[in-house]
């Protein structure tokens, strides 16, 4: 089994996603655009966006799970550096921090795969690539499911 992989905040905030972003999803949605998905993702990104403009002078939001998940099913997504991790737990302040031996200088085994840089753009196009096409498609169904169907002509006596 390979080791877990860390994506902390140094990386994950390099999946900036803005305007623009969303505009390429809702075309790669296509009549799925005004649909309940892309609704929702707007809106959920809404209040982080009004944030990040508001204390960060970006329109914006970082989209951190959603990269995690994808380095966790593409690794490739992400350069990492196997390093062992601890967890302090003797700290005052620090309890339940993590704690990286990027020197290399405890002598234990590597135990953590640390992302230390990711591919933004190819994630955020994978992003709308794989949620606009499930919208489109999710839509396509829907319109399947609703077109009645001809009923069969009984013959009269």
């Amino acid at each position: 089994m390979p080791p877990p992989i860390a994506l902390g905040l140094d990386v994950t905030e390099r999946a900036k996603l803005v305007p623009a972003h969303l505009d390429r999803l809702r075309a790669a949605a296509g009549p799925a655009a005004t649909g309940p998905m892309i609704r929702f993702i707007e809106d959920a990104l809404r209040f982080y966006m009004e944030f990040h403009s508001r204390y960060d002078g970006f329109y914006g939001a970082f989209i951190h799970d959603p990269l995690a998940v994808a380095a966790a099913l593409d690794p490739a997504l992400v350069r990492a550096e196997a390093v062992s991790v601890q967890v302090e737990l003797g700290g005052t302040l620090t309890t339940g921090e993590t704690v990286t031996d990027w020197r290399r200088t405890w002598n234990r085994p590597p135990n953590v795969d640390v992302a230390v840089a990711a591919d933004a753009a190819s994630f955020l196009q994978r992003f709308i690539d794989r949620v606009g096409g499930l919208a489109a498609e999710r839509h396509r169904a829907a319109l399947a499911r609703s077109v009645p169907r001809p009923q069969p002509v009984r013959p009269t006596r």
